[in-house]
């Protein structure tokens, strides 16, 4: 079980036997929630959490956008957002990942302290890579397997066949784009003695 004094939820560990708990003390600056400002198209959001959420509803319903501007917190921002998903840009899914990295790129740019942060953290090289390689698959699979079978249109139009099979190759090749990245993942933990 991990010891749990770190976290600031330490009521998880007479719930649970195995807690994720939150970022510890020491490196709250990552969490989207702490108080690091971020500048983005041209407002001073409070947190990242708040411009996140404000993106969500940007050229849909510009009265929740301004709500959640005005939010007192990153954590009304998300309940504002949530109780409103109906309200959503309609493309929110397929643009919300793009955001999300650069509100988090914006957040590091802008922010000295938490980029010392993020550099503090142990093995960090490692823990990027780790993460950067699967995200990249992740969004690249999702980004052209929603868009696979509109692309192509006229090829389902004129032979029958199985139109699960398009989606299916685009994530198999994404897979094994993953895979010989994964040779990488390897690589860079070897040599960082993990």
């Amino acid at each position: 079980m991990i010891k749990l004094e770190q976290y600031r939820d330490t009521w998880l560990s007479e719930k649970m036997d195995e807690v994720i708990g939150f970022y510890p003390r020491e490196f709250y600056p990552l969490d989207n929630f702490s108080s690091f400002k971020v500048e983005w198209n041209g407002y001073l959001y409070a947190s990242l959490e708040e411009a996140y959420q404000a993106a969500s509803f940007m050229g849909s319903d510009e009265e929740l956008v301004e709500k959640v501007k005005k939010s007192h917190s990153a954590d009304e921002a998300q309940r504002i957002a949530y109780a409103n998903r109906d309200k959503q840009r309609t493309d929110w899914n397929e643009v919300k990942l793009e955001i999300m990295e650069e509100l988090l790129r914006l957040k590091v740019e802008q922010n000295p302290y938490v980029k010392k942060k993020l550099l503090q953290t142990e093995n960090y090289l490692i823990f990027l890579i780790c993460g950067v390689i699967p995200w990249n698959w992740f969004t690249n699979v999702i980004s052209q397997g929603t868009t696979c079978i509109t692309n192509n249109a006229n090829l389902i139009k004129k032979v029958y066949f199985p139109r699960e099979v398009l989606p299916i190759s685009t994530v198999t090749a994404g897979l094994i784009n993953f895979l010989i990245s994964c040779i990488i993942i390897v690589i860079f933990v070897l040599l960082g003695g993990c």
